[in-house]
């Protein structure tokens, strides 16, 4: 939450009087990201596991990728 409010602070501050002209293309990228985000990439993304059985499930798939690399 702290990394997000200082990247939000930061962007607001690059975005001063100077370059006022650019914030609608800011907010028009920002919202292209968010609808490619939340249109596309989250459905391909699950995110990290959560329950104990998709937890030792991914270890195992971990140790077969490695085995599989290392070839032993």
């Amino acid at each position: 939450m702290i990394a997000v409010l200082g990247g939000v602070f930061i962007v607001g501050v690059g975005l001063q009087p100077s370059t006022a002209i650019l914030i609608g293309d800011f907010i028009g990228i920002l919202v292209l990201l968010l609808g490619g985000w939340f249109g596309f990439d989250k459905r391909r993304f699950p995110g990290p596991p959560t329950t104990d059985s998709a937890i030792r499930d991914r270890q195992h798939e971990i140790m077969r990728e490695e085995e599989a690399i290392s070839g032993a």
